[in-house]
Order: structure tokens, then C-alpha cells, then sequence
């Protein structure tokens, strides 16, 4: 079992960061994330440490996040992350 995450959202240009955890001493974590432009990867193991990623329009991802002990995976869990753009003024 994987512990609940928050929705994420962030501007453009500030890091995104997920940590995950269970009360499973042993668990380890995959995920998959459905949207690059949000500065995740595809795929991963273990926790989310994303770098920056300027954005000129909201970007919006799931990222499904799956426990995994002994070999056995548990039940995924969800939770969305979005990047905000910076406004710019006009001259």
C-alpha cells in the first residue's frame, strides 16, 4: 500500500518534487507520469525529483505510482501535478 499524495502544482520554473511512502517498511515505488511537459519523466522508481521546466501554457499530468514488496506489486495510487505559466507584461 502506497500513502495518499497531494496534488501538485507549481509555476513555471520551480523544481517538482514528490516523496512516496507506506507503511510497508520494505516498499519500494514505480511510477509512470502522462505528461513529459510537465518536466517528469515517462518512468521511474523511488521518489520524484524533477528539474525545472519553463512553461508558456499550463501543463497538466497524472502520475500513477505503484507499490512494490517482495516482488508483489500493490494497489497504484494517482495524484495530478501541473506547471503554471509565468505571466509576462506586455511593453
Amino acid at each position: 500500500v502506497a500513502n495518499p499524495v497531494a496534488n501538485i502544482a507549481v509555476c513555471g520554473g520551480e523544481p517538482i518534487t514528490a516523496t512516496f511512502g507506506s507503511p510497508s517498511p520494505n516498499a519500494t515505488f514505480n511510477w509512470s507520469n502522462n505528461n513529459t511537459a510537465t518536466g517528469i519523466s515517462a518512468s521511474g522508481t523511488g521518489n520524484i525529483s524533477a528539474g525545472t521546466v519553463p512553461s508558456q501554457a499550463v501543463q497538466t499530468g497524472t502520475i500513477t505510482v505503484t507499490p512494490v514488496e517482495n516482488g508483489c506489486p500493490g494497489t497504484p495510487i494517482t495524484f495530478n501535478t501541473t506547471v503554471n505559466p509565468v505571466p509576462v507584461a506586455n511593453p
